[in-house]
């Protein structure tokens, strides 16, 4: 299989509707997080393209002084050493970092609900049921 499968900006952009998702959730509970949430996405989004670029130049450059202290995130280092381009690479690397972050989102935010209304009566306390139950 030496086919690559390319990404294209449309389906990445779709992948940023799970953070948005994920900040309506956010919004919707009140827990004030928006801002950290977006800056987060920004900033990774940022750095992974401005990594692919950087090593789009080292590449077609091939300096051995230029390639000190790169470090690449796992997934982007298997495609490179597979012969993707590293613009290709980000696409992939950023569709798995937003699939990490939407999913762990979710699932807490499930848990959360879910444990709560387990564990917690209308006034908040700790429900009765649970205090008798060892016994």
């Amino acid at each position: 299989m030496s086919e690559i499968i390319q990404i294209e900006f449309l389906h990445l952009a779709f992948g940023y509707g799970l953070i948005l998702l994920i900040l309506l959730l956010v919004r919707i509970r009140k827990l004030g997080r928006e801002w950290e949430i977006a800056l987060a996405t920004f900033r990774m989004t940022i750095q992974l393209v401005a990594v692919g670029y950087i090593l789009d130049y080292i590449f077609t450059h091939r300096s051995p002084w230029i390639t000190l202290g790169v470090f690449l995130p796992g997934m982007m280092t298997g495609q490179i050493l597979s012969g993707v381009s590293p613009l290709t690479a980000i696409q992939y690397q950023i569709a798995i970092m937003i699939g990490i972050a939407g999913s762990v989102s979710i699932t807490t935010f499930l848990a959360t609900e879910l444990g709560y209304r387990r564990f917690f009566n209308a006034r908040d306390q700790i429900a009765a049921e649970l205090y008798h139950s060892g016994t």
